[in-house]
């Protein structure tokens, strides 16, 4: 029987709802009827309806394998119904069957080409397997069909910055900040990329903003030490880096930079200290690559 986690299906279920409402708002329906269609097809029409809102509700209850029986029910009872297609490849994209996933956007986008939300979902699974142009296209499209989208500017800015595009890959944060300026996830990313570009002090004044609408974000000290640490505000850095290792004590790389900073300041015994616990970490983490580098560091400071 498919399984997956029972909060990531609620929040999906959740997710569905919302995305049905705001579909309902801004396309056409997807289950136009002509004006000469028979009482039968009408019957099936609806049937198909309540199976799909059979399927949301069988989500609630943690049954996946019941959803994505009501939905492929669905879809058999009205081939044209492209919301089904939909929801059913957004529960493949959350049981990891991202072909599968893309197939069925693809299918509801066939059906409905004025629908914004299968372009999103099928650029965001083209993502996840490495085709990267297709999903800037698919992101791009889903962008013009709903240019308020905060999500599909923030992923294409990540697509974009992993091919290197890196000032395209701002613009989108900027505009995905501009739409959702209490979201932190767009200053997180935008200043990860200044952080790339040299740009220390606008990727500490982005992070910053970050921290504040996300206190519990380790990474995002974790990134704004080292952005620190690159103008020389050791002391700073090893502030942000110990808020980063107290959020999250298993954070290794934290070890290694504050280990540095610490240097830098001349603690020879705090960095030996940091050394060895990012050692440790690295090794029982699986990442034994790391761990001889940090263990040729950790024998250079004791000679």
């Amino acid at each position: 029987m498919l399984q997956v986690n029972r909060n990531v299906l609620r929040l999906f279920a959740v997710a569905i709802m919302f995305g049905s409402i705001y579909w309902c708002r801004s396309a056409e329906p997807s289950y136009s009827i002509p004006l000469n269609s028979s009482s039968l097809i009408t019957s099936d029409t609806n049937r198909a309806k309540a199976f799909i809102k059979s399927g949301t509700a069988k989500l609630k209850n943690n049954d996946s394998k019941g959803a994505i029986s009501d939905y492929t029910e669905a879809i058999r009872l009205d081939p044209k119904a492209a919301d089904a297609y939909f929801f059913r490849g957004l529960l493949k994209f959350v049981l990891e069957d991202k072909y599968g996933a893309i197939s069925d956007y693809t299918e509801a986008i066939r059906l409905n080409p004025d629908n914004p939300f299968p372009y999103l979902d099928r650029g965001r699974a083209k993502f996840d397997l490495g085709d990267y142009k297709g999903a800037i296209a698919d992101l791009t499209q889903a962008i013009r069909l709903n240019p308020k989208n905060d999500f599909a500017y923030y992923l294409r800015g990540s697509v974009k910055s992993i091919l290197e595009d890196k000032y395209g890959a701002i613009t989108d944060y900027t505009e995905a900040i501009r739409i959702k300026p209490n979201e932190a996830r767009g200053y997180l990313t935008r200043g990860g990329t200044k952080y790339k570009l040299g740009d220390y002090q606008g990727a500490i004044a982005d992070l910053t903003q970050a921290i504040r609408l996300n206190p519990k974000n380790d990474f995002a000290y974790y990134l704004q030490g080292n952005a620190k640490s690159k103008l020389e505000d050791k002391y700073g850095a090893i502030a942000d880096l110990s808020e980063a290792i107290r959020l999250n004590p298993n954070y290794a790389a934290a070890y290694v930079s504050r280990g540095n900073a610490k240097f830098a300041l001349g603690d020879k015994q705090g960095t030996l200290r940091d050394f060895q616990e990012a050692a440790r970490l690295f090794q029982e983490q699986g990442d034994t690559s790391t761990y001889r580098k940090v263990q040729d560091l950790i024998r250079n400071l004791e000679r």
